[in-house]
């Protein structure tokens, strides 16, 4: 696990898998070290607050500094998921508000690990919560915030786990054993959208949550959108379609920056017949 908690960096969003008590906390408490490590404010929201802190010293760590120093929160699910009953707005604004109050602060950003298990016994709908996970997306990929969300496999069967998982850049399976780290990152600076790595089935509500805000941002503003796609490594045609059809509907256009694979699919997909949207090719 430990080469795959290395190379998740602030900006990244995890759908974390887990099928067992001894993964589950593993992952967890390495995410919490690499976090304390990293100067960030770590705020963990574990299925057990009572045995949060038992959990962390079987793994060798001393959390007594951190929770001292208010470096590290180990908190009720509650306390961040129904102060308001679970809306999704208002849950994703505390998470902004968290994480604007870490930098303030002065940490580095903002971890959050949360144990997802809670949905299960409250009732929320999977599509609340998978719309949940996709919008929250907004928060993160500023690149001031990151967050693992762990899903047991003993509670969420594959169907289940499928559209959650989609509303997450990167997913990491139940016993990962060459997954090198998230499928794809998002960052957003200012209006415009920076994507690394795949964008498939795998990870597509994330992308069109990310896309969307974007987009709204833009019309707002009255600028053009601009995506840079340079470092993409693969793009279906979905994550084609959905830049087509953002073009269509922001007055000032969208600039794509991507390889020449990607533009023969615009060109596929008839995008040159949409005015506002403008490409090239690097690469």
């Amino acid at each position: 696990m430990s080469h795959v908690v290395g190379r998740l960096e602030l900006g990244d969003h995890v759908c974390w898998q887990f099928d067992s008590e001894a993964v589950r906390r593993a992952v967890a408490a390495e995410l919490v070290q690499m976090g304390l490590g990293a100067r960030r404010k770590v705020v963990w929201c574990p299925a057990s607050p009572q045995t949060a802190v038992s959990d962390l010293r079987r793994c060798g760590i001393e959390p007594g500094p951190a929770l001292r120093s208010g470096q590290l929160a180990i908190t009720k699910p509650a306390d961040y998921y129904f102060t308001r009953g679970f809306g999704v707005d208002a849950t994703v604004q505390q998470w902004n508000s968290e994480s604007a109050r870490a930098c303030a602060e002065g940490y580095a950003g903002l971890q959050a690990i949360a144990d997802m298990s809670w949905a299960v016994t409250t009732g929320i709908s999977l599509d609340r919560l998978a719309r949940y996970e996709a919008v929250v997306n907004r928060v993160i990929t500023g690149g001031s915030a990151m967050a693992v969300c762990q899903y047991d496999t003993r509670l969420f069967n594959h169907e289940q786990l499928r559209p959650l998982a989609m509303a997450h850049p990167g997913t990491v399976r139940a016993r990962p054993s060459t997954e090198p780290g998230p499928l794809l990152r998002i960052r957003r600076n200012g209006l415009s959208l920076r994507m690394t790595g795949e964008c498939d089935l795998s990870n597509r509500l994330a992308i069109g949550a990310c896309l969307a805000d974007l987009r709204d941002d833009c019309i707002a503003a009255a600028r053009p959108m601009t995506v840079d796609a340079t470092a993409l490594q693969f793009a279906d045609a979905f994550t084609a379609r959905l830049l087509i059809n953002a073009a269509a509907v922001v007055p000032a256009g969208c600039t794509v920056i991507c390889s020449p694979q990607l533009v023969s699919m615009f060109d596929l997909l008839g995008g040159p017949a949409e005015v506002n949207l403008r490409y090239r090719a690097e690469g």
